[in-house]
């Protein structure tokens, strides 16, 4: 089996961000259009990411939920959190709202990244079941310009991002889930408001990504310092059962372990830095980690995203 280099995840793609930064790491395709995304961009959106989250408080250790269909924004969501040392939580889209609060609540994550309305919805469905929760933070807010307060960043992308307007398969947002904010303590907002900023609760991922561009200049050493600090016993990825015989059972993911599974998608598929390949697979299964996440990262391959499993 190949030896791969004795370096984690989030170390691994910091380090082919330096020996690769222009080759194309991941391609979203959006309004029809496959949009590139190279190493050293990836690493970039990834680090200010994970930079956003700790000036959000979320502390090394801490678990960060992605409730989304499979785009780049899971990825670097993903390795986000790898680099301040904290740990994602996979949940599948396709999940009602008890079973997300039950993954949320039972893995105690404190922030979640959710797709768009449809998703935020379901958490706010069971917010009072989250006690941990702190933040929301949403990929794609165009669904909830009608919430109390909430500036949409569909307007205003974050220069590192590709434009990301529209949600895959998601309502329109023409009217807000009134009951839903309501239950939630959150009240939906007069159409002629305006933007206000964000509230207490929820934010857009590219507001998350402004303010770890801030936290980098305030801290410009913290994220090289959680990579320095990190080993392959480390826990990377909590991975959920389906719960088919009973309640879903986190599986919790080493460096080490997932460096080996990688390992073996490279050396029985042959992954190399010319290979491409689909993302299709749920991320939050484990043997979509191994083709789209792991086994890329170490073998410096690309990953593509469609717009949905159709297209």
């Amino acid at each position: 089996m190949r030896e791969l280099p004795n370096l984690t995840l989030p170390q691994m793609l910091r380090e082919n961000a330096r020996t690769m930064p222009e080759r194309i790491a991941l391609r979203q395709k959006d309004f029809g259009i496959w949009l590139p995304i190279s190493w050293a961009e990836y690493d970039r959106r990834a680090r200010h990411f994970g930079l956003g989250l700790r000036a959000l408080g979320l502390g090394q250790g801490g678990h960060v939920g992605i409730l989304s269909e499979n785009r780049a924004e899971w990825v670097v969501a993903q390795l986000g959190a790898g680099m301040v040392s904290a740990v994602a939580v996979g949940v599948y889209a396709t999940s009602p709202a008890n079973e997300v609060a039950y993954v949320l609540g039972h893995a105690e994550v404190e922030i979640v990244v959710c797709e768009d309305q449809e998703q935020t919805d379901k958490v706010l469905e069971r917010l009072e079941e989250l006690p941990r929760l702190k933040r929301i933070v949403v990929i794609d807010p165009k669904g909830l310009r009608g919430y109390e307060g909430f500036r949409s960043a569909c307007h205003s992308p974050h220069p590192e991002e590709p434009r990301s307007g529209v949600s895959k398969d998601a309502p329109d947002g023409s009217g807000a889930s009134t009951s839903i904010l309501r239950d939630a303590g959150l009240r939906p907002a007069p159409q002629d408001e305006g933007s206000r900023g964000f509230p207490e609760l929820i934010m857009s991922f590219a507001e998350v990504l402004r303010l770890g561009a801030q936290h980098e200049t305030a801290h410009p050493g913290l994220v090289d310092a959680c990579l320095a600090a990190q080993r392959q016993a480390d826990i990377g990825l909590m991975v959920y059962t389906s719960g088919s015989t009973g309640k879903p059972k986190g599986a919790m993911l080493s460096y080490r372990n997932m460096r080996a599974q990688a390992a073996g998608v490279i050396e029985r598929l042959g992954y190399d830095a010319s290979t491409t390949n689909l993302s299709y697979l749920p991320l939050c299964h484990v043997a979509e980690q191994m083709l789209s996440t792991m086994a890329p990262i170490y073998s410096g391959s690309c990953v593509s995203f469609g717009e949905s499993i159709r297209t």
